[in-house]
């Protein structure tokens, strides 16, 4: 009957069946009420908890990770966005679009590294 059970727990079930709960009334009545399984659990709960943190502080990490390649992918799209409507310019025929379209890849560019340089850290001394 115990040959499936941890062996922390068939010992904790062991024990309780040797006390003959079914007919001693004093007995614990059921054995998650012994104080073995309670020390037990309370070990393993400890334990999990550990296990919690670090998965919180690895989680945390990843998501640290996660923004900084995000922001690498953002600035590369938008930089090669300025980069190919500032060749394109090249190709046109008509002056007008060319500059037009040189003047909004330089708004694009100049919004980005704004963006760049106001969404970084600040610094403090000491």
């Amino acid at each position: 009957m115990l040959k499936g059970l941890r062996p922390e727990l068939s010992k904790i079930l062991s024990d309780w069946m040797q006390l003959n709960a079914l007919n001693d009334s004093t007995a614990y009545r059921n054995p998650m009420l012994t104080p073995a399984y309670l020390e037990l659990m309370k070990t393993r709960t400890d334990e999990s908890e550990e296990m919690n943190t670090k998965a919180a502080e690895a989680f945390n990490a990843g998501n640290k990770a996660n923004l900084i390649s995000d922001t690498y992918s953002f600035l590369t799209v938008m930089f090669s966005t300025v980069m190919f409507l500032s060749a394109v310019t090249t190709k046109l025929v008509r002056p007008q679009a060319g500059l037009l379209l040189l003047v909004v890849s330089a708004l694009i560019c100049i919004a980005v590294l704004l963006l760049t340089i106001f969404s970084m850290p600040i610094a403090h001394r000491g």
